[in-house]
């Protein structure tokens, strides 16, 4: 047998030997008979069956491999034998799972072999040792097992792919990021293979759909999809489910591990977009929260990249969402997805143009969405959606063939929807509307038939009042479909509309005007109409629709009124023939004459619109005499009382636009049917609208025209005779209207001017004239009546002008009146009195009404009398000071009739004036002649000389006077003017010859500070370039370019007076007293106050640059205007123009901008051409004015800067890309907030572009590897170390960006970032803890909570989030110039948080890292060690340690051991240094648990002393150590108890209080738990407590005596019996400490004496083989109990209590003495335990000490005490004096029964009574009987009246005891 177990357990080295010796016999032998073979077969299973279980995986692992080839060739001899090993295997290790078989070497053979039957064997084996493996090896199996993978037959595939999954949990559980590249190598020789690749993924995919089955009661396998049963999952059949699962039972957990890893590996291994969007999709509806959200984060990552118009990708979105219903097959029918999935597939769907496209799937996809079973109301809307997508996007050859049948499908869906009322089904139908509406538009002849359709969505419009925005936009988008239809459709969609419009709800009738606006062509009349009602809606919305749909579409919404010639090329408008016969089949009232009092035909705003129109298209066509009577057919129903004022504006606007028009084309027929109504006409003379009076009046002077002398006179008269009334019947005047009045002012003048030159009404002209005269107010005219208004007189003025604009005034000429005359002397009616008076009086009114009618009129009576216009100037010319600009407009229109009357031409004639809509120069432009008017010899004779001096004077004043004038306001005046002259007498030789200086002042008045005159200016520089020639031309063109470039020449100087303005008013704020600071003279003051004269210069120099800007602007202005016409010239000067251009489109100024956008829009017909082209020279003059010393440049530049550098490439912007970053952050510091707000916008740009550029993804690696390199070292070292929070803000946000997106190529740039962020920890940390850290002891904050807190907070923040990103991408190289920067962190870094930060970084990266940490450990280790100590922050101690500890589980043992000592020695040191070894062995044990294994015996000694420590922290960070590298405590200490004794003998002969203090505590410690195994170090342990006993007495002393007391009383027993005289040392050592005075120390020592004599009494107890030493009873005898009592009385005795004592410290005395007392009470009851031999007096001595104890004066925790003493006392055996002594004892111990505050003490009485009761019982005490009878009694009643339960319980049990029989004795 013995040599059978030998045998047995060399098996497996015999074995071993054998399979070499048969090799090698093989190898040597030719060959080897079958025989032999087998024979040594048998050999060695005979071995393998000797071979033990310890030794078996090593065989086997040898064995296995070269057996299993042993079955080819086949063999009848040793094929059986290899059977049976291999049986044999299968059986010993069927049991064993511990035993691991050589998966790599079996997956070698798998490979490797080409016998099937080798294959099958080795590929079973793989699988048995794929389960046994581990995750490194299961790890590194991957390639093997995929290798060659698409050879295999169906079954071994199925088996590798499940073990090629589990392959790939295992290798992702270890995966890290900077793992990728070596995993993408690992797998490339399978993913190489494009079918082996597709078979992972796909084998990956099945396992994201695969779920975990249910069996039912039947045995029948569902799975759960969606809440409803099914064979297999979704996109699974039972089969696929059969072959994902295997023999593998999935729980929830395992089944979600594989789900994940299987998603990691698919980026890892680098599949691409297109491959992973799939199994993501899959996924994102997984059951396990974590696998969804990986799952969700990759298909964001993949679905904006995936290519969803590949046809294969498409088809397995169809295959996954439909299943396989084809297939025959139930096991291998592939269910089709759940409805969540599937909602997500039509997400995807519905972004692809393939998927719309590829039919028939699109159209099953589509059906199963709509009448699927499991379909879902969500799926029906996803549907929905997908087939608008289809209808949107599907090519016309596939949609054509299936859009009726779709159209049905859609319309049975709204159909089945009729009844639902739910707004989910109400949602849906109207969604289904909107396909059929998308479907319509595609193919509109399925709906444009006939209305039907159309009809149906107008009803359900109607009906649909919940989602009915939804419903309009659905009706509109139907729209499209009936675009253009004719006919008979045509027609009923027209009534259709019509009818519609009526709907009282406004949302239906915008919906019916937009119908109208989009199927109907513009020049539908039906259409227009609807669009004419809706502009008389009753909303405003309705109403802006109709007036847009009354615009044609590409006149780009501008009314074709500018001229005939322009707006026939303008869309085409309806007929106008054909829009009146329309309207009047709509309206027949329209045939009728109007009557004053009838009602209005349609609403106001309507019947303006219908005007309005009937215009254009009147307008748009030849006029003919037809059109205009039926226009004015129209008109006069419009010009009725119920009309408001807007309409009647309307009307009679448009009738004199009508009288316009009948003088074109001569007919006369219109005037005379004015004529016929000319009461008509009149009774809106009076209309409260002062436009329509107007009109009315011109109306009536037209029509007078065709009226009688005698109706003529009678007319005037009335007129005369009602401004008559006003005028000189002062009591009479209330009673004239002001309407009356002004429109008979108005009208007089009208008429009086179309008949002026009839002879027979001379006399009413004279006589209107006077009228007109004496209407115009003098100085002494006094204010009040209806023609004293300033609007009666500017009309009075007016009507004089238009006289004069016919012919010369009818009066006489006069003399000019003398200076001397004063107006209101001035009766006589002549030429020159009506000028005086109007120049004199009128143009110095207040009004500006007043004042431009006034000049107007002195223009138009000079155009015919050019000899009064030398008196009319001055006066004209003076008004350049008024403030009104309107009047300086009116001022120039007379100017040019002045200057045209001296040249006898007039931009005008008088019946232009007089019979047209024509009212000034300036508003009606389109209406002058080509030619000018000439004014007839007859009424203009003028000498050449009086011309010349007339055009002399306007010209010298205006360019020597005005426009170089210091005041702004009389520059404006000039400047508008001089324009005047050459906008409309430009052409006329007389200025042809002033070109030249018009030029220059037009130039110079460019930088003007008023806009007005800005704008004039460049006007007139255009008008000047139009004007001149080549030469003028160039020159201009020059002057332009550099005013607008600041390069403008020298301009003519302006002098300055004291209230020349320099800056605007405001722009430069008030003075303290609110003065204002814009004139010269108010800056002289500022200045002169301020004591700086020089002052004065800069602000000289800042308006200069002000006014360069205004010219420039201005510049701006006059290039827009001929740029058309000077193009050519203008592109010399582009190279220079276009950086200046492009910055001042962003100036801060908005006219600046939009002069600047004017012009870059005129000069540049492609933008981003030229932007391109001259990127460079853009680039460089921002990058210079953003650092300028022009706020406003600077902030154009910012702003300019973020425009330009948006979607730049790196190549465009790699040379410029340092310098933008560091102006942009120098920007952001700006001393104008403006600018610092643009420079934050830059920022945010810029950041977008660096994210960009700096990511692998979306720029190449290599640009994206010169970005990075670029962009870290700016925001490390000049952003992060920036004084500027925003700057150190934007700066970490884009690190964080950077580092996320840069991959790779940051790893150069992680030593300088991490070293930079761990430094900014600190230094971006908030100022508000950094304070109250300094203030945390004044504050009562605890400072390490709050570093804590403050630490916390910076963990939490982005910079942690950056550098967690920068551990992923640490490699060797980067740590090669990563550790020395992480040193000089920790050795001179400034911070909480930044020297925690590095602590953190330095353990992450060590758990991170292994391998790059391992060659630095030392280093860091030495750094982090040498300096903690040092830092005084406990937490940035804790983090040092914490480092230092985890580095150290990769560090070499040597350098551990080091680091304990080092730990050891800092604790036996004094200060902070035994915290920081605590901390530092703690640290050590929480993260480097099995380094410090192998050291503990070093260790654990000392824990276990420290833990003991008076320093909280340091006794829990050693308790820590010690209960972790602790099983049990008591084995543990008996393990290593010789080493714990010695640390504590070294801490006892300290010279630290504190160390002797804790290794006494130590000693207590020890005692507890080891007890009786402590007696053999009791004796050294002892002899040190007693030595440190002598002296003086410090500060925890008493904890040597506890100690010397827990040995005895645990120890004590084992003592007696071993060495007594120990025994007998301890209690002499407590005895002499009883002697000293100390209170706490006599105490303790008493204690101590106790627990001595305790543990003796119980030794003496267990039995009579332990005999108390006689020694020890002598000790006790003698001189124990004799001080014991001495003390006791010592204590007890009074002490005298001083009146200045405080009351509570005498109370705390008293309570300790008072313990003291109950101590050596306890004592003395230990004592008598011993059984020591006492004399009587003794005894005598301790009954009264009993009796003394017990009384009632004395506290209660002294009497229990008592009373137990009494019991040992009472039982002690008799002795001479005891029995009286005894009986005084019972009796005090009766006392303590009626003690009714204390229950134990009632209760520790009974006791004793019980004890004694007992030992009576027992006949081993003897006491009086009646002693006896009154301790019955007293149980008695104690049991039947006490109150406390307890106490009548044990009452209940000390009666139990007969004595009876005792007591009879």
């Amino acid at each position: 047998l013995r040599g059978a177990v030998c045998e047995r357990r060399g098996g497996a080295v015999w074995v071993a030997a054998a399979l070499r010796v048969t090799r090698a016999k093989m190898a040597a032998a030719p060959t080897v008979s079958p025989e032999q073979e087998a024979q040594a077969l048998d050999r060695i299973l005979t071995r393998l069956a000797l071979t033990e279980e310890d030794a078996l995986e090593g065989v086997i692992a040898k064995l296995l491999p070269k057996i299993i080839p042993k079955l080819h060739p086949p063999s009848s001899t040793t094929q059986p034998k290899v059977m049976a090993i291999l049986t044999h295997i299968n059986k010993r290790v069927k049991g064993h799972t511990a035993i691991k078989l050589p998966l790599q070497d079996l997956l070698a053979l798998y490979s490797s072999t080409g016998d099937g039957l080798v294959r099958n064997f080795a590929l079973v084996y793989v699988e048995m040792a794929f389960s046994r493996a581990s995750v490194e090896e299961k790890a590194g199996a991957l390639p093997l097992l995929l290798l060659g993978v698409q050879d295999r037959n169906h079954d071994q595939q199925a088996l590798l792919l499940r073990l090629a999954c589990d392959s790939i949990e295992a290798r992702m559980s270890q995966y890290r990021p900077a793992d990728e590249k070596t995993l993408r190598e690992e797998c490339a020789p399978f993913l190489g293979v494009s079918a082996s690749r597709s078979m992972l993924l796909s084998a990956i995919t099945s396992v994201l759909k695969f779920s975990i089955p249910k069996t039912g009661e039947d045995g029948r396998v569902t799975y759960i999809v969606s809440g409803a049963p099914r064979p297999a999952p979704g996109g699974l059949s039972p089969s696929g489910a059969k072959r994902v699962a295997g023999s593998r039972v999935f729980t929830a957990n395992t089944l979600g591990s594989l789900k994940l890893a299987c998603l990691n590996f698919l980026p890892a291994a680098g599949f691409t977009s297109d491959e992973m969007l799939l199994p993501a999709l899959v996924a994102c509806e997984d059951g396990n929260h974590t696998v969804s959200s990986r799952a969700n984060e990759l298909l964001r990552r993949v679905t904006h990249v995936a290519n969803l118009e590949e046809a294969s990708t498409v088809r397995d979105l169809f295959r996954l969402f439909l299943g396989s219903g084809s297939e025959t097959i139930e096991e291998n029918k592939v269910e089709p997805a759940g409805p969540s999935l599937k909602v997500r597939l039509m997400g995807l769907l519905t972004k692809s143009v393939k998927a719309a496209n590829l039919f028939p799937g699109t159209l099953q996809v589509l059906f199963d969405c709509l009448y699927g079973e499991a379909t879902t109301l969500r799926l029906k809307q996803a549907g929905m959606e997908f087939s608008v997508w289809v209808f949107k996007h599907a090519e016309d050859s596939q949609l054509e063939p299936l859009a009726p049948v779709m159209l049905q499908t859609l319309l049975r869906v709204v159909d089945a929807e009729e009844d639902s009322s739910d707004s989910s089904s109400l949602n849906f139908k109207v969604f289904t509307f909107s396909a059929i509406g998308q479907l319509a538009q595609r193919i509109p002849h399925l709906v444009n038939k006939d209305s039907t359709v159309a009809e149906r969505y107008f009803k359900a419009m109607e009906t649909n009042k919940i989602l009915k925005s939804s419903m309009q936009e659905a009706t509109i988008s139907l729209a499209e479909a009936y675009k253009g239809v004719t006919g008979a459709t045509a027609s009923s969609l027209e009534t259709l509309l019509l009818r519609t419009f009526k709907h009282d709800d406004e949302s239906i009738r915008s919906v019916v005007v937009q119908w109208a606006c989009r199927i109907f062509p513009f020049s539908s009349i039906s259409s227009r109409y609807i669009c004419i009602l809706a502009c008389g809606d009753t909303k405003f919305g309705i109403r802006e629709e109709g007036k847009a749909g009354l615009k044609p579409p590409s006149s780009g919404n501008k009314r074709g009124n500018s001229g005939r010639d322009q707006s026939r090329n303008a869309p085409a408008y309806p007929d106008a023939k054909s829009v009146f016969s329309y309207i009047l089949s709509q309206h027949p009232a329209f045939n009728v004459d109007a009557k004053l009092d009838e009602r209005l035909i349609m609403p106001p705003l309507a019947f303006a619109a219908l005007i309005q129109f009937v215009h254009v298209c009147v307008e748009r066509r030849e006029v003919s005499s037809s059109d205009l009577g039926s226009f004015w057919q129209v008109l006069q129903h419009a010009l009725v009382r119920e009309g408001n004022s807007d309409l009647h504006r309307t009307a009679t606007s448009e009738m004199i636009v009508l009288l316009t028009w009948a003088d074109e084309v001569g007919d006369v027929d219109l005037t005379k049917s004015m004529a016929s109504r000319f009461t008509w006409i009149r009774s809106f003379l009076d209309h409260t609208d002062i436009t329509t009076r107007e009109n009315i009046a011109k109306l009536m002077g037209v029509a007078s025209k065709d009226l009688s002398t005698q109706e003529l006179v009678t007319l005037i008269r009335e007129l005369n005779s009602i401004c008559e009334k006003g005028l000189l019947d002062e009591s009479n005047s209330s009673k004239v209207r002001f309407e009356a009045a002004h429109g008979s002012i108005v009208a007089l003048g009208f008429i009086v001017a179309q008949n002026v030159r009839k002879p027979e009404l001379r006399e009413m002209v004279d006589e209107s004239l006077r009228t007109l005269w004496r209407v115009l107010p003098n100085r002494k005219s006094a204010s009040g009546g209806a023609l004293r208004d300033p609007e009666v007189q500017a009309a009075a003025a007016m009507a004089i002008g238009r006289i004069a604009a016919v012919c010369p005034l009818p009066v006489e000429t006069g003399e000019w009146p003398r200076d001397d005359v004063k107006p209101e002397e001035i009766d006589k009616l002549s030429r020159c009195n009506i000028v005086h008076r109007l120049s004199v009086v009128q143009l110095s009114a207040n009004e500006a009404k007043v004042v431009q009618s006034a000049a107007l009129a002195l223009g138009l009576i000079c155009g015919t009398d050019a000899s009064l216009s030398i008196h009319a100037l001055p006066p004209l010319l003076s008004l350049s000071g008024n403030k009104n600009e309107d009047v300086f407009f009116s001022v120039g229109e007379a100017l040019c009739l002045v200057w045209g009357g001296a040249a006898a031409v007039l931009p005008m004639s008088p019946g232009l004036l007089l019979g047209s809509h024509f009212s000034s120069l300036y508003s009606t432009p389109e209406l002058l002649p080509e030619k000018y008017y000439a004014v007839p010899d007859a009424y203009c004779k003028i000498a050449p000389e009086c011309t010349a001096k007339i055009h002399s004077m306007i010209l010298k004043s205006l360019f020597e006077q005005k426009l170089y004038d210091s005041r702004p306001l009389v520059r404006c005046a000039g400047c508008v003017w001089l324009f005047s002259l050459l906008r409309f007498m430009g052409r006329h030789t007389s200025l042809a010859a002033f070109l030249p200086e018009c030029q220059e002042a037009f130039s110079q008045l460019l930088g003007d500070q008023n806009e007005i005159t800005q704008e004039i200016a460049s006007r007139g520089t255009s008008l000047v370039y139009e004007l001149g020639d080549a030469e003028t031309k160039k020159e201009l063109v020059s002057a332009l370019v550099g005013s607008l470039s600041g390069a403008a020449k020298k301009r003519k100087p302006i002098k300055l007076t004291d209230d020349t303005e320099i800056f605007v008013p405001g722009s430069l704020g008030q003075t303290p007293d609110g003065k204002g600071i814009s004139t010269y003279k108010e800056l002289c003051q500022v200045v002169t106050e301020m004591g700086k004269p020089d002052l004065l210069y800069r602000f000289m120099d800042l308006a200069n640059h002000e006014a360069m800007i205004s010219s420039s602007r201005g510049a701006a202005f006059g290039v827009v205007n001929i740029a058309d016409k000077a193009g050519e010239e203008l592109k010399a000067y582009l190279p220079s123009l276009i950086p200046r251009l492009f910055r001042l489109q962003y100036d801060p100024n908005k006219a600046t901008q939009d002069a600047m956008m004017n012009i870059w829009k005129a000069l540049i017909p492609e933008p981003k051409q030229a932007i391109n082209d001259h990127f460079r020279a853009i680039m460089k003059d921002l990058l210079s004015n953003i650092t300028g010393r022009l706020w406003k440049s600077r902030e154009a530049s910012c702003a300019a800067l973020a425009d330009l550098i948006q979607g730049r490439q790196w190549p465009q912007i790699e040379q410029y890309f340092k310098e933008i970053w560091e102006v942009t952050f120098r920007a952001m510091d700006d001393i104008k907030e403006t600018v610092r707000v643009a420079a934050t916008n830059l920022c945010r740009t810029l950041s977008g572009l660096t994210g960009r550029l700096c990511d692998p993804a979306l720029t190449s690696s290599t640009d994206s590897a010169s970005a990075v390199a670029d962009i870290l070292p700016i925001l490390v070292h000049k952003g992060l170390n920036s004084t500027v929070k925003e700057v150190q803000t934007v700066s970490l946000q884009q690190l964080m960006k950077v580092a996320k997106v840069s991959g790779n190529a940051l790893r150069p740039h992680i030593p300088d970032l991490v070293y930079a962020l761990l430094e900014a920890l600190s230094s971006l940390e908030s100022q508000q803890l950094s304070y109250l850290q300094l203030h945390a002891e004044r504050l009562q904050v605890d400072t390490e909570k709050l570093e804590k807190a403050r630490v916390a907070v910076s963990s939490a923040g982005s910079m942690q989030d950056t550098l967690d990103l920068c551990l992923r991408q640490v490699d060797d190289d980067v740590m090669q110039d990563l550790v020395p920067r992480l040193v000089a962190v920790i050795k001179t870094g400034v911070g909480l948080n930044t020297r925690v930060g590095a602590a953190k970084f330095i353990s992450q990266l060590a758990l991170q890292n292994l391998a790059a940490i391992r060659p630095h450990s030392g280093s860091l280790i030495k750094a982090l060690l040498a300096t903690a100590p040092a830092d005084k922050s406990n937490v940035v101690r804790k983090a040092y340690y914490g480092a230092a500890a985890t580095v150290a589980r990769f560090a070499p043992d040597a350098r551990v051991l080091h680091m304990i000592e080092s730990a050891i020695d800092m604790y036996k040191k004094d200060g902070d240094h035994p915290l920081c070894g605590a901390t530092l062995l703690r640290e050590l044990s929480r993260h480097a648990s099995d380094a410090l294994a192998k050291n503990l015996t070093v260790v654990l000694p000392l824990a276990f002393v420290a833990k003991h420590n008076e320093d909280k922290e340091i006794a829990a960070a050693m308790k820590e150590v010690w209960v972790d590298n602790t099983s049990s405590e008591s084995s543990s200490l008996q393990l290593y108890a010789p080493e714990i004794v010695t640390c504590i003998c070294d801490g006892l002969q300290s010279s630290v209080w504190g160390k002797k203090k804790e290794s006494a505590k130590a000693i207590s410690s020890l005692a507890k738990v080891l007890r009786s195994d402590l007696a053999k170090y009791a004796g050294i342990l002892t002899d040190k407590l007693r030595g440190d006993l002598d002296g003086r007495i410090w500060e925890g002393k008493d904890k040597l005596l506890h100690a010397l007391g827990d040995v005895g009383q645990e120890c004590g027993a084992a003592l007696v019996a071993q060495d007594s005289d120990i025994v007998v040392r301890m209690t002499q050592a407590a005895l002499q400490a009883m002697d000293r005075k100390q209170l706490e120390f006599q105490l303790a020592a008493v204690g101590c004496l106790r627990k001595i004599f305790a543990s003796v009494e119980l030794s003496a107890e267990g039995g009579d083989d332990v005999a108390i030493p006689s020694q020890l009873v002598s000790e006790m005898a003698y001189l124990g109990v004799p001080k014991l009592i001495s003390l006791y009385h010592c204590t007890t005795a009074t002490v005298e209590v001083n009146a200045d004592d405080d009351e509570a410290e005498v109370k705390r005395r008293q309570g300790r003495r008072e313990a003291l007392a109950a101590a050596l009470v306890d004592c003395m009851k230990a004592a008598l335990g011993m059984r020591c031999q006492l004399t009587d007096d003794q005894y005598e001595e301790i009954g009264r000490l009993v009796v003394h104890a017990l009384h009632p004066s004395r506290g209660w925790a002294l009497r229990l005490s008592g009373v137990h003493l009494a019991a040992t006392f009472v039982l002690v055996p008799s002795q001479g004096a005891a029995s009286g002594s005894s009986h005084d004892v019972l009796l005090a111990v009766d006392l303590c029964c009626d003690e009714g505050r204390y229950s134990q003490l009632r209760e520790a009485a009974i006791d004793c009574y019980d004890k004694i009761l007992r030992a009576i019982a027992a006949h081993k005490v003897t006491v009086h009987k009646t002693a006896l009878t009154k301790i019955q009694s007293r149980l008695t009643s104690m049991a039947d009246s006490d109150k406390n339960t307890s106490v009548r319980a044990a009452a209940l049990r000390a009666q139990e005891h007969n004595c009876n029989d005792v007591m009879e004795e």
